[in-house]
């Protein structure tokens, strides 16, 4: 999954948060058991990412030694920094081996929806999925990938129905 290839490196992480509640605020609700809202706004970081899960990712601030977990419902948007080494790491990115071009991953989500909207050979149906698989990793909200992946159908599997003897 791309999104492991990430842990421990520096991504761009765009999501929905709001301010912590503190004071008067914070001991009313819990003097009175009751709730309270605090206006959200969409915020743009760039975050350690430390690990993942079905659930979220787990970040944390550069420089920051505790993790803080995101949802995936308040992800918006998730991207390798450039130059997404390791922090603390003076080591270049890593090279990727030589891969033919309809193999490579996409560079953008236009380009992810065309390669899915024309994916036709069994090869490509097949490299346009895992492109789809990978991009709805990092991006799990994008209902349009996911409706175009569906559209592809399952990747098939080998007809084990046939009659023992039978030519066809």
């Amino acid at each position: 999954m791309l999104v492991e290839t990430w842990l421990g490196s520096t991504v761009f992480v765009e999501y929905v948060g709001g301010q912590p509640l503190e004071g008067d605020v914070l001991r009313g609700i819990a003097a009175e058991d009751s709730t309270a809202e605090a206006p959200q706004r969409v915020k743009t970081s760039f975050l350690v990412l430390e690990n993942y899960n079905q659930y979220g990712i787990e970040v944390r601030f550069r420089g920051d030694v505790e993790p803080h977990f995101l949802p995936w419902g308040a992800v918006l948007r998730m991207a390798e920094a450039e130059g997404g080494t390791p922090e603390g790491s003076e080591e270049a990115p890593r090279e990727r081996p030589e891969e033919t071009q309809e193999a490579e991953p996409p560079r953008d989500r236009q380009e992810l929806m065309d390669r899915l909207a024309n994916a036709r050979t069994p090869s490509e149906l097949a490299n346009a999925r895992t492109a789809a698989d990978s991009w709805l990793a990092a991006n799990p909200g994008d209902g349009d990938v996911r409706l175009a992946r569906e559209r592809l159908g399952v990747e098939p599997e080998e007809d084990l129905d046939l009659e023992e003897g039978s030519p066809t």
